[in-house]
């Protein structure tokens, strides 16, 4: 297959991975748990703090928005995803606190990541139709299923470590330095 028939199978795959997760929060069937809502909590602060119109400069900001957490030790790249989420639904005039379509929102980003990272491991180990395959089972698994639709770090913890081990394959036993 040519190179834009396996981007538009990983694209086909992605969206449909998306509506499905649309479809199910939208009928309100995910159950919240304690921690999921202070993962929400710390991103709607993180969003009050970064866009606000105050006149402090970015690093104080970036200072603020880290003592939020509070010495707990989260890694803080899920708030400012977060963050950037309610932005956009924002300034989409989509806001409305709707927790659900932030967290697909925030979670689409992470599943970009998990998808094409499993498909650039399977590529460099085998070839493209098994980073293919392997792209469409993890989407379909229900771990990575169930929790592409939470607000926690599970998720975004699997797409970054998939990204790091594509990543570290790419560099061809570290020859290759561009990576």
């Amino acid at each position: 297959m040519k190179k834009a028939s396996y981007a538009l199978l990983i694209s086909v795959i992605f969206i449909s991975h998306l509506l499905v997760n649309y479809q199910i929060l939208s009928r309100c069937q995910v159950i919240r748990i304690c921690d999921e809502y202070q993962r929400i909590s710390y991103g709607q602060r993180c969003y009050q703090e970064l866009f606000s119109s105050s006149s402090t400069n970015n690093i104080k900001k970036f200072g603020c928005i880290l003592s939020l957490d509070r010495g707990q030790g989260h890694p803080h790249l899920f708030e400012f995803a977060e963050a950037v989420s309610w932005k956009i639904l924002d300034t989409m005039k989509i806001r409305d606190n709707d927790v659900d379509l932030m967290i697909l929102v925030t979670n689409s980003l992470f599943l970009l990541i998990l998808i094409i990272s499993i498909y650039g491991i399977g590529s460099i180990l085998y070839n493209k139709n098994i980073g293919l395959l392997a792209a469409l089972l993890t989407t379909i698994f229900p771990f990575v299923f169930g929790q592409s639709r939470n607000a926690m770090l599970d998720f975004p913890l699997m797409a970054m470590i998939s990204l790091s081990i594509y990543l570290l394959l790419k560099t061809n036993g570290f020859r290759s330095i561009l990576y």
